[in-house]
């Protein structure tokens, strides 16, 4: 469980340094699985826009953070920045909730990132993939590394 009550939600600028953060580790990701591909196909480049390549990087995408959000409620971005991903009940988000996460999150992206800009006017920092999911973001306390333990 997560512990609501000391937390606090991230404004949209941590939100958007968390998603630079793991967009630039995604891409990493994404060119290493291309790699194998390559071998398949003699070296020759694949298609641009070929479907099966287009729904093959789009599944490691899925893969990439509903694996992170179900498991540990953090992609590595997310941890960077101290936010973390919860449900209404303070825990973490089940894989249909994940699933309507990054499926609503991909559409708000694709519609000019308009999804994600909702976030800059929403009352509560939440954007259009945290409604659809019934997920929110909080803002994790910074550790107390310099307080002396009993």
């Amino acid at each position: 469980m997560i512990d609501g009550e000391n937390l606090q939600r991230p404004g949209p600028m941590r939100y958007l340094a968390a998603m630079l953060y793991d967009a630039l580790l995604l891409i990493a990701i994404l060119f290493c699985a291309t790699v194998p591909l390559l071998f398949i196909t003699g070296g020759t480049a694949i298609r641009t826009g070929h479907p099966g390549y287009n729904l093959y990087l789009f599944s490691i995408a899925f893969v990439y953070f509903t694996w992170f959000w179900t498991r540990i409620g953090q992609t590595p971005g997310m941890r960077c920045w101290r936010v973390r991903i919860q449900n209404k009940n303070d825990a973490l988000p089940d894989w249909r909730q994940a699933g309507y996460r990054f499926l609503s999150a991909t559409v708000g992206l694709i519609a000019g990132g308009l999804g994600f800009l909702w976030a800059f006017i929403d009352s509560e920092h939440r954007t259009i993939h945290d409604r659809c999911s019934d997920t929110t973001l909080m803002l994790m306390e910074k550790p107390d590394c310099g307080k002396k333990q009993d």
